[in-house]
């Protein structure tokens, strides 16, 4: 099997050159270059989990077209290694933004609001996240807010096999947590086990 390092190359094209440390345990998050349009790309190898169904779902997911989704540009394996080839995400994580102090609430409601817009259309394609947490949202310098995961985390930890009405509660349920979280600097939902994830929030 192919082993993933820095200066490993996927599927002839892909150079893996940094791991960055905001993926589920199930999956290591790659900065690489595409060698052909010689492009810093994102790569996403799924290490484990229903990886046959969140190979689909990230074909499904590059179907979605949205200015706050991150574009899927190839989906593939490579001597075994299944991955997910997304565009450069810019800007830092939610997660990393609130761990240096909440947002004030008008911050926190617009970029939740993107969120909800995103998601929306995803909706409309047959399409949900279900693994939303503050690691996979980024703010570019810009103050433009991407996602990341779209239907692929989701379908790899299983989190898919519900009705249509089920999982879209699910992932309108993880935008108020998305909006607890930025105003308070606390995650209210499961622990995801990546190595940005916030403090818990109390439970009584």
């Amino acid at each position: 099997m192919t082993s993933t390092q820095p200066g490993v190359v996927l599927a002839g094209r892909y150079l893996l050159e940094r791991e960055l440390g905001d993926s589920l345990p199930q999956v290591e998050h790659w900065r690489a270059r595409d060698q052909v349009l010689d492009r810093a790309v994102e790569l996403y190898v799924l290490l484990e989990g229903e990886t046959e169904a969140a190979l689909d779902a990230a074909r499904r997911a590059a179907l979605v077209s949205d200015p706050r989704l991150v574009r899927v540009l190839d989906v593939g394996q490579d001597d075994g290694v299944a991955y997910v080839v997304t565009e450069k995400v810019g800007g830092r994580s939610l997660a990393e933004i609130v761990a240096a102090g909440p947002l004030p609430a008008d911050q926190a409601r617009a970029v939740v609001g993107e969120l909800a817009v995103a998601l929306e259309t995803a909706r409309r394609r047959g399409v949900h996240h279900l693994a939303l947490r503050p690691s996979a949202v980024y703010v570019e310098p810009s103050g433009a807010v991407l996602l990341t995961g779209l239907a692929v985390e989701g379908a790899l930890l299983g989190l898919d096999q519900a009705d249509a009405r089920t999982t879209t509660r699910a992932d309108a349920v993880a935008l108020v947590q998305l909006l607890y979280a930025a105003l308070t600097g606390r995650w209210p939902g499961a622990a995801s086990g990546d190595a940005l994830a916030l403090p818990p929030a109390p439970v009584t």
